[in-house]
């Protein structure tokens, strides 16, 4: 497997809503409202190519979420919500579903919105599991600069779960397979 984390590169905002809509349509901080208002969606490129579209989304909220208009959502073929998996789960269960449509046989173009880590970081990962500690307990919250230190050990368990036990969960469900894929994993906060 080959996978390339371009990360901060295309984070081009601090709101996660506004770095999603733009990566669906290619803007950039210069045309970031002439993109999303007149350019091709992602979705479009994927079915001017002939593939299937799919979208499997774990945030908060739901369909039309970071901005995707009515439009754009009927450019997208099959759409996976999770929203009676808990937070701490929905990467995991979104994994397993991914690793399903990887080794399914079909070229389709398939985007996925993790959960992933957001403040607050309760319920981003299991309680008490991470590697990281000492953790700070589930609803605290303080401006004493002790309070932070501590804080950034959660910060580096959530990243943990979110992103390392993600693609162990997504390769262990392809087990020795290796489909023909290209994997683009990025984030939407800088």
């Amino acid at each position: 497997w080959s996978i390339t984390d371009f990360g901060v590169a295309s984070s081009i905002t601090n709101c996660s809503m506004h770095t999603n809509v733009s990566l669906r349509f290619g803007a950039q901080r210069r045309n970031f409202k002439e993109r999303v208002a007149t350019a091709p969606s992602i979705w479009a490129y994927a079915r001017a190519a002939g593939l299937p579209t799919v979208y499997l989304y774990g945030q908060r909220g739901g369909v039309n979420e970071n901005f995707m208009t009515d439009a754009e959502r009927l450019e997208i073929d099959e759409a996976h919500y999770f929203p009676s998996v808990p937070m701490v789960d929905r990467d995991h269960e979104i994994a397993r579903l991914l690793s399903k449509l990887l080794a399914n046989g079909r070229p389709e173009f398939i985007l996925v919105n993790k959960a992933g880590v957001h403040f607050p970081l309760d319920g981003m990962y299991p309680a008490g599991s991470g590697s990281f500690k000492p953790e700070v307990g589930p609803g605290a919250f303080t401006k004493d600069k002790r309070f932070w230190r501590l804080y950034r050990n959660n910060y580096r368990n959530a990243v943990d779960w979110s992103v390392g036990a993600f693609f162990d969960e997504l390769f262990s469900g392809l087990g020795s397979q290796q489909p023909p894929a290209t994997i683009f994993y990025t984030s939407d906060h800088g």
